[in-house]
């Protein structure tokens, strides 16, 4: 699923769920998890880079985040073993 397909479905998720409605019936869409794990990453990676804790102090000088294992998620499509965003549930 290509990046702009996966907006298009976040958005019409969030649409759906804001809706006024006494019925509702379930609807489902299917994304792919790598694009989602790949743009929360970038997400995360953003919020690293450029937000500050409560003292004024950036995250950056607090924390460490290993650039190499981003760059091979980013640009190797390389993810270390049990890497990632996991959801377990029913099917159904």
């Amino acid at each position: 699923m290509k990046r702009h397909i996966f907006f298009s479905v976040l958005t019409e998720c969030l649409t759906d769920l804001n809706r006024k409605t006494l019925s509702r019936k379930p609807r489902f869409h299917l994304v792919s998890s790598e694009i989602m794990e790949l743009w929360l990453l970038k997400l995360a990676c953003g919020i690293y880079n450029s937000v500050a804790t409560k003292n004024g102090e950036k995250i950056k000088e607090k924390f460490f985040i290993n650039l190499e294992k981003v760059e091979k998620a980013f640009f190797k499509g390389q993810w270390d073993e049990k890497a990632g965003m996991y959801f377990f549930a029913d099917v159904g």
